[in-house]
Parts: C-alpha cells; structure tokens; sequence
C-alpha cells in the first residue's frame, strides 16, 4: 500500500514542475503514469480486507481495473496441472462478451503456456498476426477479442492465477500498461497466498469443530459408559451412560477425583494402583472392578481402558465400561442351577442304582437307553456293554422275552398289565409302560422286573459303569 503522504509528494512534483518543456511534458506523463498505477495498487491493496476470500479479491480488483480501464474486458483465471486456463471471473465493456468458465486448453500453445508458468507477461498487439493463437480463441466466446496481454499472478514457485486484459481493436501495449497489471498481478499474488492460507485455516478449524461435535454426539449417545481421567484421577469427561449407572449428575462428578467419589481407593486400592500404572505407560488393559453408586448399590463394571495421548504426551486415561452386574448375577444363578441338576442327578443315579428292581429304559427300537446297576449285574457286562445294544440280543430267556412281549403290547394297545411269570426257582413280576414322549409309534418304554421268589444274586465284583 502506498502512504498517502508519498502519493501527495507526487501529486506537487506533477503539478509544480518546471524546466524544459519536452522534458517536463515527459518528466509529467511519467509522474502521471506512475501515479496512475500506484493509486490503482493503492486502492485494490487498501479495499482488500482481513479474512476475505479469493473470489472477494478477484472481484475488487477486476472492478478497479474495469474502472480504470473501462474499454478492455479484464478477467481472472486459473490454469490446472494439465494446462488448462479456466476463466473464473471477468468485467466486460459494452459490446463484449462475458467468458466466466471458459476453459482453453493451453497446451495447444506450448510458448504461451510456457511463459505464464515462468512468470512472463504474454501479450499480442493484433490477433491477425498471430493467427495459431486467432483461430485458437476464434473457436471460443472470446473470439470478439482482437488484442491481448496476459500477466501471471505468481508468488514464489506458485502460480495463483492469471489477469488479463482483452481489447476489442488492436492494441499496442504500452509499457505502462504491462507494468500496471505486473504490479497489480504482484500483489494479488500476495492477498490470494494470504487468503488461501486463511481459508486452509479456517476450513482446518471447521473440521476440527465437526469432529469435535461428532465425538462428542458418539460419547453422549453412546450406550457404555465413557470416562476420560486426568493423571491425577479426576473426571474430565463422563457420558449419559456413566450419571445412569453411578446415579450422580455430571456436575457433581467433573473435576472430582475418581477414586474418592465411585471407587473409593481406601477400598479398592488395587483399582488405584492399576489406573496409575495406566497414566503412566498408556498401556491398554481390560478389568472387572466394582463401583458403588449414588445410593449406595454396588454395581460391577467391565472397563476397556488405554491412555489418552496428544502426539507424544500422555495426558489422561479414557476407559469404556458396560454394567455387567445383572449378566453375572445371571451367570451365578445359572451356575447354582447347574449344580443343582448335577447334584439331583447325582442322587437320582445313586437312587437308581440302589434298588433292588432290574430297570431299563428302551428306546422305540427296543434298544438300551438307560439300565441300572441291577441290570449291569444281571448280564455281568458293563454299563457301557449295554448302551445302544437290542435287548433281544442281550437274552433270550427271561423276564427279558415277556418284557419284549409286554412292549409289542404296549406298542399296540398303549399299556398291559404286568406280568407274573416263574422261571426255576425265580417268580418274575414284570411291568412295561411307554413314556409320554413321541407318542404311541416313537414312545420310551420303562421295563421294570422283580424276583419276588427272592432277593436277585449279585457277582461279587461289580461291573464298572
């Protein structure tokens, strides 16, 4: 930006000057000339305003351009990695058109593609004389132009863009006119690198606040409970899910150390050793520790813990916790219950075993699906010899042939009554009744005999089961 006193100091040297008169006419168009351009810098620098973005700038100075070089058409454009220049703003005069997003594809000009990512000023005083670069517009909505100067607007190794000035008539370009746009093009090149860099910021900070507001939707919504601690132990962050299960509003738990309020460390000192060894190697672990809440209930909490890390520095630990209370107090109960079947079962085979009756479970196919020790006895086999065999197989005599008789009975007509039936010195009361399951066709059959001569002998070394 030029000082206003620097352009006043002009102002008195042109308008006070004397001498020579050719040289003061030329030592005044030089002044005016200069003037001239540092005005059009001055009012484009001073209009560009803190935190505007590139097309705000663009805008102003095509505007201040267009005023002060009313019969040109000016326009800003951009050119891609693949050499096309892609017009993204222009101001026309009266009888030209306008060109926003014309594209030209400027590898079809090598030399002037060439030039403009150098940093060189391209210009044609008579499109007639170039006639490779008069067909290439003459295809185009720029074909009303009959003279051109293109100068880059480049900063450091970065090409920003490229203003260009498009006159309806031949044109010679005079030096003060490439100089003026080079000047302008130098400090547009400025305010786009600064404003793109805000924009970067901005978008950067933008991002940031999305993922922030997303994480912080994911915590609150979240159906497990998340607590982030500081070194010390103290709440920074507790969801929804951690006030549902402790009972205390987040006010009453921010900033209060952990280990005082819900897990008391005088308790559970070994839950406080555990989140120290935590804070300190960040390591990621999984325990079951217990928590007393608000009313005094203990509730068991499966926690998923890691340390909270900014790059290298361990600032926090964050833990993630599902109530498990409930599931182990279902665990527990299915536990009891299984010891209950195992001992009732226990104590029914011993039941089983005990009597004096032979007792065997059959299967539709009448084969062995359960015997008991008397019957292991009986054959002098094992009980595993027994399992899966036909109890046709195992003998023919009795009471086992009125028992298959009694179960082709049963299997007819749903029952029969027992019978009795003597065999040497034994009398044989034998009984079959058909289980409920599988009906009359796929029924069990319970077959129960008892010597009711005498006791049964038994082999003095029983088999094993």
């Amino acid at each position: 930006m030029i000082p206003p006193h620097d352009l006043s100091t002009l102002r008195s040297v042109r308008d006070g000057g004397t001498g020579d008169a050719e040289a003061l006419r030329e030592s005044h168009a030089a002044l005016e000339r200069t003037l001239f351009r540092l005005e059009l810098v001055n009012a484009i620098v001073t209009g560009i305003a803190a935190g505007q973005s590139v097309n705000e700038i663009v805008t102003l100075t095509l505007q201040e351009l267009s005023r002060r070089f009313p019969g040109l058409r000016t326009s800003f454009g951009t050119i891609d990695g693949a050499g096309v220049l892609v017009i993204q703003a222009s101001v026309e005069p009266q009888g030209m058109a306008r060109i926003v997003g014309l594209r030209l594809g400027l590898t079809a000009l090598p030399v002037t593609l060439g030039s403009l990512r150098a940093g060189d000023p391209v210009s044609v005083d008579d499109l007639a004389t170039a006639p490779e670069l008069a067909a290439f517009l003459g295809a185009t909505a720029a074909r009303d132009a009959r003279a051109v100067l293109n100068v880059p607007c480049r900063h450091a190794d970065r090409l920003a863009g490229v203003l260009c000035f498009q006159s309806p008539v031949p044109r010679v370009w005079e030096e003060h006119e490439v100089e003026t746009l080079k000047e302008v093009a130098r400090n547009v090149a400025l305010a786009i690198r600064e404003a793109e860099i805000e924009e970067r910021r901005r978008a950067a900070e933008e991002s940031l606040r999305e993922a922030k507001e997303f994480a912080e939707r994911l915590i609150e919504t979240a159906h497990v409970m998340v607590l982030v601690l500081d070194p010390e132990g103290r709440i920074q962050v507790a969801n929804r899910a951690v006030e549902t299960v402790t009972g205390y509003r987040r006010d009453e738990l921010i900033g209060q150390s952990w280990f005082e309020v819900v897990v008391p460390r005088t308790r559970y000192p070994r839950a406080f050793e555990a989140f120290l060894n935590l804070a300190s190697s960040g390591e990621s672990v999984s325990v079951d520790s217990p928590l007393w809440t608000k009313s005094g209930e203990l509730r068991l909490i499966s926690w998923r813990n890691g340390g909270l890390r900014f790059g290298d520095e361990l600032r926090g630990t964050i833990s993630f916790g599902v109530d498990i209370t409930e599931s182990k107090r279902g665990e527990e109960e299915q536990r009891r219950l299984q010891e209950a079947i195992t001992q009732a079962a226990t104590e029914w085979q011993l039941t089983f075993d005990s009597v004096e009756e032979l007792v065997v479970l059959l299967d539709p196919n009448a084969k062995v699906l359960r015997a008991n020790r008397a019957v292991s006895d009986f054959f002098g086999k094992p009980y595993a010899q027994l399992l899966g065999r036909p109890l046709v197989e195992l003998s023919a005599g009795e009471p086992w042939t009125a028992a298959l008789e009694l179960v082709d009975a049963v299997r007819a007509a749903g029952s029969a009554p027992a019978r009795e039936l003597r065999e040497g010195e034994r009398t044989w009361i034998v009984s079959v009744t058909a289980t409920s399951r599988g009906g009359a066709r796929g029924a069990r059959f319970v077959v129960t005999a008892r010597d009711i001569a005498r006791a049964i002998p038994r082999h003095a070394a029983r088999p094993s089961r």
